[in-house]
């Protein structure tokens, strides 16, 4: 087989690994929140927080440093790529998160 041709394939399947594994834009932040296939290791927020456990001090921070943290949360806790700073879905998480009752 070419080597160009194997290369070319094995990218190809790496990218529609990573795209299948990053979830849906359309999703609501109650599902964000609880969306297990960010990566492999199938982690959620909602697993470290479930109900919102341990987020009774958010209403502490701004919505900029509220994205901050939950992007952290996001490569730290879930070892997924943060997403970027004008993604929908952060707004959408931080709405969510907002919505909680602690």
């Amino acid at each position: 087989m070419d080597k160009a041709f194997v290369l070319a394939l094995v990218l190809g399947l790496f990218l529609h690994g990573a795209a299948a594994a990053a979830p849906d834009a359309a999703l609501s932040g109650k599902e964000l929140f609880h969306y297990s296939d960010w990566t492999r290791e199938q982690r959620s927020c909602a697993g470290c927080h479930p109900e919102g456990k341990g987020l009774a001090n958010i209403s502490d921070f701004d919505d900029a440093m509220l994205r901050t943290i939950v992007n952290a949360c996001i490569r730290d806790a879930l070892k997924a790529p943060m997403l970027p700073r004008d993604d929908p879905r952060l707004d959408a998480l931080v709405r969510y998160l907002r919505s909680l009752k602690h």
